[in-house]
């Protein structure tokens, strides 16, 4: 999923910000041919889009580290440079630079004899409604219609199912298990975590929260059922239930969250991750903080995961992504440049970079 949570998570950014002016040229026209793959000119405003996004990234980044702030101050991307390259030159590069890498997974993947099945082709489905149902009219001013973004999904599929076959457990390059594991115990934890906001909380209500959190730790320490302890400090009772509708957790999976060095896995990463990476299985920690202004006591309950595979099972993908993902950038980014490309430049034609309005 890594190459399509990258791909959403880019999109999303920038669906509120860009539109295209009107389409004057057929959707489907074929724009963009690269090695056995073929992109309309609607996948290309897609590529457009994206890459214009990518850009505009990088030129936030770059000002921001000259100590400008894109925020508050008007930019003209166009007039800026990327890797002593043109902008508008750099999107137009990158464009076809995403397109390759989808000509790339559609060519290994097929090479590979791999197949979308049934289960797959609904998650598709799935993600491209949800999304579609959001930024649809923002993709359809743009003239990326809804199969356009099931199409470009399917292309991230394909790049996601391939990295499976050569890095899976069963792949061509499987990572080591022993590798695996050293990932997640190096990086992650399992915990339970209860946070009590003290912001605006005086001397004495501020000394019964520490007490409060104290009384959790004290029974984790004896060994009490974790889901126990969290249905107590969040009120959830079977009392509580028939008032409120809030039902008492009854597994530890409901209770427990997945957190990580968020200079790994920005996905699970927590702020005080220095502060509890180093607590022991089964051991507690209670923690004073104060971020963006509010203040909170954490306790931070450590979940043994050494003989209950579980959690690490979960991980398993995501944790062969965090070790492999550069080598299988590389590698798809290398495929891609040797690919033969056509452009088609009447069909590519109305999509241009400077087309792209703000404010959407």
């Amino acid at each position: 999923m890594k190459t399509l949570k990258s791909l959403l998570s880019i999109m999303l950014v920038l669906l509120l910000m860009f539109s295209f002016t009107g389409c004057l040229h057929k959707q489907n026209e074929i724009a963009v041919e690269i090695a056995d793959s073929k992109f309309s000119a609607a996948i290309y405003s897609y590529a457009l889009m994206t890459a214009d996004g990518e850009a505009r990234t990088k030129v936030d980044e770059q000002l921001k580290e000259a100590g400008t702030d894109t925020t508050v101050t008007e930019v003209d991307y166009y007039a800026q440079k990327i890797e002593d390259t043109d902008y508008v030159t750099w999107v137009e590069n990158r464009a076809i630079d995403i397109l390759a890498e989808f000509a790339a997974y559609e060519k290994l993947f097929k090479e590979a004899g791999l197949s979308i099945n049934g289960e797959e082709l609904s998650n598709i489905d799935y993600t491209a409604q949800y999304y579609y149902n959001y930024y649809g009219a923002a993709y359809a001013a743009n003239g990326v219609g809804y199969d356009t973004y099931r199409y470009a999904l399917i292309y991230s599929t394909y790049g996601d199912m391939y990295f499976e076959h050569l890095y899976g457990k069963e792949g061509e390059k499987a990572v080591p298990a022993e590798d695996i594991k050293k990932s997640f115990n190096d990086s992650y934890r399992v915990a339970l975590i209860l946070q009590k906001d003290v912001t605006d909380t005086d001397e004495t209500k501020l000394a019964e929260a520490k007490a409060g959190m104290e009384h959790y730790k004290e029974h984790l320490l004896k060994g009490e059922s974790i889901v126990e302890v969290y249905n107590e400090f969040n009120g959830l009772t079977e009392e509580a239930a028939a008032a409120t509708g809030n039902t008492p957790a009854k597994e530890e999976k409901e209770v427990v969250s997945v957190i990580s060095d968020p200079d790994v896995d920005a996905n699970y990463g927590v702020d005080f991750w220095k502060d509890i990476k180093d607590i022991a299985a089964k051991d507690v920690k209670i923690i004073e903080a104060e971020e963006n202004g509010s203040k909170y006591i954490r306790l931070i309950y450590i979940v043994d995961t050494e003989k209950d595979t579980t959690y690490l099972d979960e991980m398993d993908l995501s944790l062969r992504w965090n070790l492999k993902q550069d080598e299988y950038t590389k590698y798809i980014t290398d495929y891609a440049k040797a690919l033969s490309v056509k452009k088609h430049k009447y069909a590519m034609s109305e999509f241009k970079v400077k087309k792209i309005q703000s404010g959407y």
